[in-house]
């Protein structure tokens, strides 16, 4: 049987092979970048295999010198406690939320189900979501930017999130599953799901912060159309925020994305999620599916 443990060290190779395909096949300013990828990756696996028994792991035994950042989880409850600090009248926020942003009701309208809370704000609007640059708030965005200085910071971020996922100390020696394996795991495939990546940059200026929000709330509402229409599995956004307060961005994710969500009775949907790894950042994942079991694998391999 195919073990948790193995099945994390084929996962990071395919890790690998997924974005340097990703980096190599949107432009070719990213090739340092996958250069950097493919070599961090072959060294921690060659660390991994010819280390003593006690050191094999990812990270060539770093245990005590993890960055803390690599350790924390940006999914589960490390995620959606850091809300639940803010106590606020759901219904007023609700009713606020739909009548702040009267312009958004045919995008919400398309991606509610009929049974969710705020159905009675958006019952009058039709589920009919068009693409007018100059008269919708919401855009039709490409997945990858063009931008050069846009470019550079998701590189880096890139750069960033495979180091974070190889200083996990996983152990193969260990046959058995342990929380670092299965964090391993989860980051990893949360990675490998993004399939779309967006850039919002400080204003030059010292615009007011409307400006700001305003960009944001549409990068992140324009994504989650895009991936609820599209509706595949597993895919994914990122939106980099460079120069952003990850505390302000907590906030802005929970009482802009996640609770609205809930409302639009969605959220089952999605994992939305924010963080920093490198730079400030909002991930939006659609319809992740489970890790496989050790059954799961087995049986696989028997169909093959």
């Amino acid at each position: 049987m195919k073990c948790c443990c193995c099945y994390c060290h084929s996962f990071i190779v395919s890790v690998a092979v997924a974005f340097l395909h990703l980096i190599s096949s949107s432009n070719s300013f990213f090739l340092p970048a996958s250069i950097i990828f493919r070599t961090s990756i072959r060294c921690a696996a060659n660390n991994s295999n010819n280390a003593g028994e006690q050191s094999k792991g990812f990270g060539n035994n770093r245990r005590n010198s993890i960055k803390l950042e690599s350790l924390e989880k940006t999914y589960g409850e490390d995620q959606t406690m850091k809300y639940k600090d803010l106590i606020i009248d759901n219904e007023a926020a609700m009713s606020d939320f739909f009548a702040t942003n009267a312009e958004w009701h045919p995008l919400f309208r398309t991606i509610m189900r009929e049974t969710a809370d705020a159905w009675d704000f958006l019952k009058e609007t039709p589920p009919v979501l068009t693409y007018h640059d100059s008269s919708t708030p919401w855009k039709k965005l490409e997945p990858i930017p063009t931008q050069q200085e846009k470019l550079e910071v998701v590189a880096n971020w890139l750069d960033s999130v495979q180091k974070s996922l190889v200083d996990i100390p996983v152990n193969e020696a260990n046959s058995e599953k342990d929380e670092l394996d299965m964090h391993f795991i989860n980051e990893g495939k949360r990675m490998l799901a993004i399939t779309r990546f967006h850039v919002v940059l400080q204003p030059k200026i010292s615009e007011e912060d409307l400006f700001k929000r305003d960009e944001l709330f549409m990068t992140c509402w324009s994504e989650l159309a895009a991936l609820r229409l599209e509706d595949q599995p597993d895919t994914g956004s990122i939106i980099l925020l460079p120069g952003y307060d990850i505390v302000d961005l907590r906030r802005f994710t929970d009482m802009n994305l996640r609770r609205p969500l809930d409302w639009l009775g969605v959220s089952d949907s999605f994992e939305v999620s924010s963080f920093s790894r490198g730079v400030s950042a909002i991930r939006i994942l659609h319809k992740l599916s489970d890790i496989p079991t050790d059954e799961e694998l087995q049986a696989r391999e028997e169909e093959q």
